[in-house]
């Protein structure tokens, strides 16, 4: 072994893509220190840790401003949950703003059917 000292980049960092620069700035500048989260017109008082993509880039989402909200990582998480569990959905109202909801239902296919006969 040589004087060098190795360092290991978590695996998770492998697999994630970087975002463009003026946008994370943009993002974690309009987000003033905290996450974007407002339930029942409370704002979330956590420092955001991450970035989440409303409309995921598998699908298409683009990487702007209008598609990214930072986010703290409790509220990250409730994004993927089960829905019987209260799972966070997020959807974009235009020009950086957001609308986030716990939804709880028992699968994601009942919400489906709901929403066909509403």
């Amino acid at each position: 072994m040589t004087g060098r000292l190795r360092t290991y980049a978590p695996l998770r960092a492998k697999s994630r893509r970087a975002l463009p620069k003026d946008v994370e700035y943009q993002v974690f500048w309009r987000a003033e220190g905290l996450c974007e989260v407002v339930l029942e017109g409370v704002r979330c008082r956590r420092v955001p840790q991450d970035h989440h993509h409303v409309q995921k880039r598998s699908q298409g989402g683009p990487a702007t401003a209008d598609n990214i909200l930072a986010i703290c990582r409790a509220h990250h998480d409730r994004t993927d949950w089960p829905y019987k569990r209260g799972r966070l959905v997020i959807r974009p109202l235009g020009q950086g703003h957001f609308e986030c909801a716990l939804v709880t239902a028992p699968d994601k296919f009942a919400l489906k059917g709901a929403a066909r006969d509403a």
